[in-house]
């Protein structure tokens, strides 16, 4: 297997067939598209800060759809586990691997390795967790799901870091959508980001999560504080470096739009192919607490992440309790503040703020 690792964007491309040398590769706009032409898989990572000051950026890549898997990075000589995004990943059945660094500077690590297998093991029995130290072990352990797998690096003397990069070539792409793809289906493109070039146009980013999106498509985009969507068309669509014509169910994407300006485009909004679905102000979750208190106070106002809608709604009714602490279970009533969402039942939910923390799954919208 050769590979390619691009530093600028933080990618990793795989190729079966040995074209170059990657030491010679420089990395511009050229050969990088070459370089994807060859790939048969390209993985690319997401580096998210682990401070609690930095949590919504972290936060929003995990409910943004985007990550197949949860790489969380410890210090070998940290002695404390960063338990709060090991416990995000598994609500989210994010598949999670353990990435050890820094060994050459602590030989014995069992402590932390036990406390992570402890850790892991309570919050969910039916996960192991094990070591991996060679070819052997990767091929055992890999055929299992509910694994997760504990890597030993050091960017000093290199150890582990051919064995992780050839777990990584191996591994296979969860199965999170299982909406049929095709051109007739309801489509929903979930906008991440916006942004605008001069002589070139609007630009939005996201992943799409229901249906196709082909060239030159007429869609609707929206809704705004009044349920309305607007028209728009596709321009251009970019996915890995390259133009496509096409993008399916479940592929993030550069889309540029003809028709519309950056000021009506908010992060959460959706592209869609019917302008009368329907959109909600409010929707009630089963809410896990994960830290501090909550007070059954009407001013009061966290902040929503679900998917890529990242938005302030207010607490409307609290069911059963009315001073809510850690790992308490609760039905929790939320009228969005800026306007209504395309959300629907089941999907995961997070509620942030300086105070207090849950995570849960929408019952039912309204």
């Amino acid at each position: 297997i050769n590979k390619y690792i691009n530093n600028n964007s933080d990618e990793l491309f795989y190729d079966n067939e040995l074209l170059t040398d990657s030491n010679d590769i420089s990395y511009n706009n050229n050969n990088l598209s070459y370089i994807v032409d060859k790939s048969h898989k390209i993985i690319s990572f997401l580096d998210l800060p682990g401070r609690h000051s930095n949590k919504k950026t972290t936060i929003g890549a995990i409910t943004g759809e985007y990550t197949d898997y949860g790489l969380i990075v410890m210090d070998s000589k940290t002695k404390k586990l960063n338990i709060e995004y090991i416990d995000l990943c598994i609500e989210f059945k994010i598949p999670i691997i353990i990435i050890i660094t820094k060994i050459d500077l602590n030989n014995d690590i069992s402590l932390l390795i036990s406390d992570i297998k402890k850790y892991i093991k309570y919050k969910n029995k039916l996960i192991n967790c094990e070591l991996i130290t060679n070819e052997s072990e990767l091929l055992i352990y890999l055929s299992e799901k509910m694994l997760v797998p504990i890597f030993k690096l050091s960017n000093v003397n290199g150890y582990g870091i051919e064995l992780f990069i050839k777990y990584l070539n191996l591994l296979s792409l969860p199965n999170k959508y299982n909406n049929i793809t095709s051109i007739n289906a309801n489509l929903e493109f979930r906008i991440d980001n916006v942004s605008f070039i001069e002589g070139i146009g609007t630009i939005i980013r996201g992943i799409t999560t229901k249906g196709i999106i082909k060239l030159d498509d007429k869609l609707y985009i929206g809704p705004d504080s009044y349920s309305n969507f607007k028209k728009v068309s596709i321009n251009n669509i970019y996915r890995n470096y390259k133009p496509v014509d096409i993008i399916e169910c479940g592929d993030t994407a550069t889309i540029c739009l003809k028709g519309i300006g950056t000021s009506f485009i908010k992060r959460g909004m959706v592209l869609v192919n019917n302008k009368n679905i329907n959109t909600y102000w409010n929707f009630t979750a089963i809410v896990t607490m994960l830290n501090y208190k909550l007070h059954s106070n009407k001013s009061y106002q966290p902040v929503i992440q679900c998917s890529t809608i990242r938005q302030p709604a207010k607490i409307i009714k609290i069911k059963n309790k009315k001073n809510l602490k850690t790992e308490d279970i609760t039905e929790l009533t939320f009228k969005f503040l800026k306007r209504p969402e395309l959300i629907r039942e089941n999907m995961k939910v997070i509620f942030t703020d300086d105070y207090c923390k849950g995570i849960g799954v929408i019952k039912n919208v309204f």
